[in-house]
């Protein structure tokens, strides 16, 4: 009796974990969600939105998150990845006299507002893609 016990406690908290109850929501179906929504930011007629699906345990490289940016209601460029931050990822870990992006700051020195989206592969030893989007009268990539 003791024998059926424990494979039976085992399969039974398997079937009561959460992943066990929903797929990974993954691509540009992270869009249709809007409660995975993790951060939205404006900026003049622009507006930033970051998604996440946090709950799930996906390999690295797998699009569990995504960006869409807006001007003036209308999507002008998304993406999905890993993982997403606005600015530089790691700001808690810099120094307290650093300087802070905010969206809207000059990074090219162009005179014109821009965005810094970082990106994250997953992964231990892997791999950061920053994108720089110029958030002007036009938008650019």
């Amino acid at each position: 009796m003791k024998r059926l016990l424990v494979p039976l406690a085992l399969v039974s908290g398997l079937a009561l974990s959460p992943s066990a109850f929903s797929a990974c929501i993954t691509g540009e179906a992270l869009f249709s969600h809007p409660e995975l929504k993790t951060e939205s930011t404006a900026f003049r007629d622009y507006e930033v939105r970051l998604y996440d699906d946090s709950r799930c345990e996906a390999e690295p490289e797998t699009p569990k998150a995504g960006f869409e940016i807006w001007k003036a209601g209308r999507r002008v460029t998304s993406g999905t990845g890993y993982s997403y931050a606005i600015g530089y990822p790691l700001q808690e870990d810099q120094s307290p006299d650093s300087v802070k992006l905010k969206v809207g700051d000059d990074l090219t020195g162009a005179g014109l507002p821009d965005l810094l989206l970082s990106e994250w592969s997953g992964g231990a030893h892997c791999c950061y893609t920053f994108h720089l989007f110029q958030l002007g009268t036009e938008f650019r990539k």
